[in-house]
């Protein structure tokens, strides 16, 4: 385990669980989960994948968010 907090924490997939699974980020203090259908398809045009964010993350004031992508390239 790494001396320092990671920015990201890959897990994977986890079927039909997203509400604990999102509960369990918010217990931990983590900033967001992030979620798609299980039959959606990710290409660079477009994506159904969905980042959920804990309202309640401590370190949110003042922090650039790191997968904002609106604007990007604008």
């Amino acid at each position: 385990m790494p001396s320092h907090p990671l920015p990201l924490l890959y897990v994977d997939h986890v079927a039909a669980e997203g509400v604990a699974m999102f509960q369990a980020a918010c217990n931990g203090d983590l900033e967001s989960i992030v979620a798609k259908l299980a039959t959606g398809l990710y290409t660079p045009e477009a994506t159904t994948w969905v980042k959920i964010k804990n309202p309640l993350y401590s370190q949110a004031e003042g922090r650039d968010d790191f997968f904002d992508v609106r604007g990007a390239g604008a």
